[in-house]
């Protein structure tokens, strides 16, 4: 059941002919792709982009 979004992502840019999918990415301590983004990226019928989420300081600040 995990995969569910990934397929819904990558039957909705088969449907409208998709030019590119953009995924945002949570940035863990190992920083490995989720589920989802690793069903997309292996099954998508056009390019993936993956953006990593801005690092925040404690105060929930965006850093440099």
């Amino acid at each position: 059941m995990a995969d569910l979004p990934g397929r819904a992502l990558v039957h909705l840019a088969q449907t409208v002919n998709a030019q590119i999918i953009v995924l945002a990415t949570r940035q863990g301590i190992a920083r490995v792709l989720g589920t989802v983004s690793q069903y997309v990226l292996r099954n998508a019928p056009c390019p993936v982009l993956t953006v990593p989420e801005p690092a925040m300081d404690s105060s929930g600040l965006e850093t440099a």
